[in-house]
């Protein structure tokens, strides 16, 4: 008898552990986190800077789920590499925020002048993607005034810093094409 509680406790246990873990569905997740996907209602990123900066990417974001979760983006250097990153949004930010995220550029004073494209989308929690928007930096060259007004309001506007992309830029040039993203 002893044996046979133990038996169907352990059953128990592990059919709990194995359906608890169960990931949802694609339907089970629009059903619980809501259809519509995010929107960028308002995106901006400089076109021209000096190595060793900053080049801060401003957006505006929505989401009538409120389930927004990660900001993806991927980098690609001019005849070179590519690489992803995800830029995790904190819980508060899921309907709707206004902010920047980063890319430190490294110091390139040798390098000359390089063309950086970058793609982001924000993905929330039912997997949706918002459409893609993509920025070129092209590095060595300086701003005009109108681009250093225009780069000067935004950062008067949006204030809040959500993340650093986490992607170590290699100007090693190999002669690559592929930028490894595929439209849905």
């Amino acid at each position: 008898m002893r044996k046979q509680i133990s038996l169907n406790l352990l059953l128990a246990l592990l059919i709990f552990g194995v359906l608890g873990c169960a990931e949802l569905t694609p339907a089970q997740k629009v059903e619980q986190y809501g259809p519509n996907p995010p929107r960028i209602i308002d995106a901006y990123a400089q076109n021209k800077m000096i190595f060793s900066d900053t080049w801060q990417i401003f957006l505006d974001v929505e989401d009538p789920d409120g389930d927004m979760l990660d900001i993806e983006a991927h980098i690609r250097v001019a005849g070179g590499n590519f690489d992803f990153a995800t830029v995790h949004l904190k819980p508060e930010m899921g309907g709707r925020f206004k902010g920047y995220v980063w890319l430190d550029l490294p110091f390139g004073g040798h390098v000359g002048y390089q063309i950086i494209t970058l793609t982001l989308w924000v993905v929330d929690r039912a997997e949706h993607k918002s459409p893609f928007m993509k920025f070129n930096l092209y590095t060595g060259d300086q701003m005009s005034k109108e681009e250093m007004a225009r780069l000067e309001r935004y950062r008067g506007e949006y204030k809040v810093a959500l993340g650093p992309i986490g992607i170590e830029l290699d100007f090693q040039l190999d002669g690559g094409n592929d930028d490894g993203i595929q439209q849905d």
